[in-house]
């Protein structure tokens, strides 16, 4: 027997017909006459009313609209309370199959009052709706003053009855070949007729074995039904399994019969599936990994049928080879794979990939170019424990090479801290009377040179005495220059030529756009650098915007809207470059300012890049150049990677206990200072050698 789904009741509505009757006889009562006990009754309207056959998504469904009557007889009064309904199906409609209930309210809502009295009639519409002819029974909870609660029944018949049913037969079934080979998207064509003199309330065709589909249809009672369907073969359709198609009728009763065609149709793959994108970070299988990375790959592959497995390994010296199904069913499949790199794996293993599908076909299989995945070792280095700098980030700073010290500018402080690198202890710190910003040294080394904006003076620190008054120079220039009303231009960053001229940019333009102010340390003389305007659109946070190179031939100014530099072989500055070095980090160089860095990446004496180091462990690179510029060292996070510039191949990362934002190598490349300034400005040495 097909089990159908009972579905419940559909739609209630109301009628107060009998009101008005009602309130009249109230109106009229004998207070007299003897105590007549109250009585309730529900009756149906008409016990057979007409149905109405639909279709829905499930099958057929048959509704019938009931009237109902209730008449109250005898004294008092009852409220009406829940409604229970059972409903009989089939052959035996001695048993209830199913059985909803419904509230008080729906009762209530029909009947048009909560309750009904003694010498009332009421009238209502009830609908009940189900998947196959039923009886029902209607049962009507009500109560009385005194707490006594009855049922008034009612019983209904939507639709026939099974008495003298006849069984419905398939009489027809056919489909143009029950032999070949099936493909994805093929149709299968199916045609079927069915005949019962009783009426038929439900065919079926469908089709199992290789794949499972079925068509229902609502025949309405009718004695004969012709059907032709198509099925389409889905990509779920399992290889090498024949499939059957079977046709099934019912009548009103839920009596059947069936008829089946097994056939030699099935399905054979001969596609394999297709990987068409196989990447890691990179458009390929590319990267280098340190150990304790994660090694990310995605594969997208595609099947005609559906895909099962991706398989992937990767070589010596990893030796690894493992799966990742498929989800079931799927012809188009995303996989993302993450891999925790381990210490055996350092080297460079290849990875190789290939997909099945359900049909046990391969792809193509899709490898890494030899030596593209590189992993490389952790390499524990001698290094300090942090050093606390400030609660404040750091500014500018400059090394002292002769007194190997590192003088330290702290974010709107009087004070510029003294490290000494050899010991990792600060010293007693310089006081100015203003917090500085840009600082270099004097050619001699003697002199430290500080921008202070607040007054718009360059302090001036006697490094042989630092405890001594600091004297300043003051930037007369800007008494005669034009300026913006009411746009502050003071000293920000500075930096000091081989020719003895320090050029100091401003916090913002003038009114003719110029930035830069040159000031000839050694007649004095001071000028507005016409040929470094418009450095910037913004102000700009210029000390970690400006450098030099070893040798000071060079000043460079690497911002957001522009790239120069000051030569003084030439005694002029280039034309103003796409800049866009938005990082905060600084500039470092290698011994002969062949190379040098800014942001996250390398680039030649003349900005053109050469290498922009991409992300490690999933932080910004911050790389720094060792003296004989063949070493790039990476901060990433807590740790220090070495690369080899040469190729671009990374060597080793060091664990370290600082964040790492800034790095600083020593000239003679022995150890590096790396800065953090998140969370509190800290310091580390790593030993190099």
């Amino acid at each position: 027997m097909y089990a159908h789904e009972i579905v419940r009741v559909l739609n209630r509505r109301t009628s107060l017909i009998g009101l008005a009757l009602t309130v009249a006889m109230a109106g009229c009562s004998d207070t007299t006459a003897p105590h007549k006990p109250f009585a309730l009754s529900v009756t149906v309207d008409a016990p057979t009313p007409t149905p109405v056959f639909s279709d829905t998504p499930d099958g057929p469904r048959i509704t019938c609209n009931i009237g109902l009557t209730a008449k109250a007889t005898g004294d008092g009064s009852a409220q009406w309370q829940d409604v229970r309904t059972f409903f009989y199906f089939g052959t035996n409609r001695s048993l209830a199959a199913d059985s909803i209930s419904n509230a008080a309210s729906d009762a209530q809502s029909a009947f048009g009052a909560a309750t009904i009295a003694g010498g009332e009639t009421r009238h209502a519409n009830w609908y009940l709706y189900a998947g196959a002819p039923f009886e029902a029974n209607i049962g009507f909870a009500y109560k009385l003053p005194d707490g006594t609660t009855s049922t008034a029944s009612t019983h209904v018949t939507c639709g026939p009855t099974p008495q003298g049913a006849v069984v419905p037969t398939i009489t027809q079934l056919t489909t143009p070949s029950t032999t070949g080979e099936l493909k994805i998207g093929d149709v299968i064509t199916v045609t079927y007729q069915a005949t019962g003199s009783s009426g038929i309330w439900e065919t079926v065709v469908q089709v199992t074995g290789g794949f499972a589909a079925k068509q229902v249809f609502g025949e309405r009672l009718a004695t004969t039904a012709n059907h032709t369907v198509q099925f389409v073969v889905p990509n779920t359709i399992k290889p090498g399994i024949p499939i059957t198609i079977s046709a099934l009728v019912w009548n009103g009763a839920l009596v059947g019969s069936s008829k089946a065609v097994n056939t030699q149709l099935q399905f054979i793959d001969r596609t394999p599936p297709t990987i068409t994108l196989a990447q890691t970070r990179s458009d390929r299988l590319a990267g280098q990994y340190g150990v304790g990375d994660t090694l990310t790959f995605g594969v997208y592959a595609q099947d005609d049928a559906a895909l099962a497995w991706l398989v992937y390994e990767l070589g010596p010296p990893a030796n690894l080879k493992d799966s990742v199904a498929a989800s079931p069913g799927a012809v188009n499949q995303s996989w993302l794979v993450n891999l925790p790199v381990q210490p055996g794996w350092v080297g460079s293993p290849t990875l190789s990939l290939v997909v099945r599908d359900a049909s046990g076909l391969t792809s193509q299989t899709v490898s890494s170019a030899p030596d593209s995945i590189r992993v490389y070792p952790i390499v524990n280095r001698p290094t300090t424990p942090a050093l606390s700098l400030s609660s404040a980030f750091t500014n500018d700073m400059v090394y002292d090479a002769r007194r190997d010290l590192m003088y330290i500018g702290v974010d709107g402080s009087n004070a510029i801290l003294v490290l000494s690198p050899g010991t990792m202890t600060l010293q007693s710190s310089i006081q100015l009377p203003q917090a500085s910003m840009g600082m270099d040294l004097s050619l001699s080394g003697d002199s430290l040179l500080a921008a202070m904006p607040l007054d718009g003076t360059i302090a001036v620190v006697d490094l042989n005495d630092r405890s001594a008054q600091p004297s300043k120079i003051r930037l007369s220039v800007l008494d005669t220059t034009a300026l913006t009303p009411g746009v502050p231009v003071a000293p920000a960053g500075l930096r000091i030529a081989s020719n003895g001229k320090m050029f100091v940019t401003l916090t913002n333009r003038t009114a003719n756009g110029d930035q830069t102010v040159e000031v000839d340390l050694t007649t004095g003389a001071q000028r507005i650098r016409t040929d470094a305007r418009n450095l910037s659109g913004t102000p700009t946070p210029w000390p970690q915007f400006m450098g030099r190179n070893p040798d000071r031939s060079r000043i460079y100014v690497l911002g957001l809207d522009c790239k120069a530099w000051y030569a003084v072989s030439t005694d002029q500055f280039a034309p103003c470059g796409v800049g866009m070095f938005s990082q905060y980090v600084g500039m470092t160089f290698d011994a002969t300012g062949e190379h040098l860095t800014r942001g996250t990446s390398v680039y030649d004496k003349d900005v053109n890049l050469i290498w922009d180091v991409p992300p490690i462990v999933h932080y910004a690179a911050d790389p720094a150049l060792s003296p004989d510029g063949t070493t790039v060292y990476v901060g990433a996070g807590g740790s220090l990677t070495t690369a080899r510039l040469a190729d671009k191949t990374f060597l080793s990362r060091t664990p370290i206990s600082v964040t790492a934002e800034r790095l600083f190598v020593a000239p003679n490349g022995q150890w590096l200072l790396v800065f953090q300034n998140t969370n509190g400005a800290r310091v580390t040495r790593v030993d190099l050698q």
